[in-house]
């Protein structure tokens, strides 16, 4: 759970609160903004990191620079302001960074439309709880293929928050989550389809999605598996070893039992999981 945000206001520059500096774009307005910035987080005792990206690789270009993040951002970059909202959320500092992810979502930035829903689901960052308020933007950063909004929403579906249970619903927006790699959501499919939620009971098709989720260290998958195997008789087992490597070829390429190092487009942090 997140921790309640730290007051930045008393700090000079802090992020979205300058009125000097909150309304000029000019090149100096810029860098005395990006200054100030740098002040107020040297003032709460934390070091400004140096880029916005992980390190990059011996063939990928270094990312853009803090300084370069924060003009672009005062300049309207919708990319951007999701990233300066991503690094105050990372300070505890949740009003500052819901902020700045409400700039990017106005522009239909997913990563940040995911982010206003999942506070609102929460009643963090100085959001009253609203898990109707929450399933509009899961549902909008969704359909941009955004893996964490897609899970969250089939947990909304599945539970009935802040919308009418819909196991058929739930099931699609894991599947589709499943597919970009995420290893609950491949685990939850499993679930749906060993109890005939929102589409017919398959145990050979949980048991694939068990051990597709399992091959990439997911505990839960694991057990699931070990205990819907000894149910299973040996043709049973077989067709599923062959409908398993058949999903991860279609979604990391490579069958059941190669290498499990195969980066998904974004792992989600379990913190922004409903439950």
């Amino acid at each position: 759970m997140h921790k309640p945000a730290k007051d930045l206001r008393n700090f000079p520059g802090a992020l979205g609160y300058n009125p000097v500096t909150a309304n000029l774009r000019t090149p100096m307005a810029t860098c005395i903004a990006i200054a100030l910035f740098l002040f107020a987080t040297a003032a709460i005792g934390q070091q400004a990191p140096a880029t916005v990206s992980p390190p990059a690789s011996d063939t990928e270009a270094p990312g853009p620079s803090l300084e370069e993040t924060m003009a672009a951002a005062l300049d309207g970059d919708a990319e951007a302001q999701s990233m300066i909202g991503s690094m105050y959320e990372e300070r505890d500092s949740h009003e500052d960074a819901v902020r700045w992810y409400r700039k990017a979502a106005a522009q239909d930035q997913p990563d940040a439309q995911f982010k206003l829903g999942f506070y609102h689901a929460i009643g963090g960052g100085g959001l009253a709880k609203d898990l109707a308020t929450a399933v509009k933007w899961f549902q909008k950063a969704a359909k941009a293929s955004q893996v964490a909004a897609q899970y969250n929403l089939a947990v909304c579906y599945e539970k009935g928050l802040g919308v009418s249970k819909d196991d058929a619903a739930a099931l699609t927006w894991y599947r589709r989550a499943a597919a970009q790699g995420e290893t609950y959501a491949q685990k939850a499919v499993g679930v749906f389809y060993e109890q005939g939620r929102g589409a017919k009971p398959d145990r050979v098709e949980a048991c694939a999605w068990y051990k597709l989720a399992s091959a990439r260290s997911n505990p839960d998958a694991t057990r699931l598996l070990k205990k819907l195997s000894s149910k299973l008789n040996a043709k049973e087992l077989k067709l599923a070893n062959k409908r398993g490597s058949e999903l991860s070829v279609q979604i990391y390429k490579n069958p059941l039992g190669a290498s499990t190092q195969t980066a998904i487009k974004k792992k989600i942090p379990t913190k922004d999981f409903l439950e």
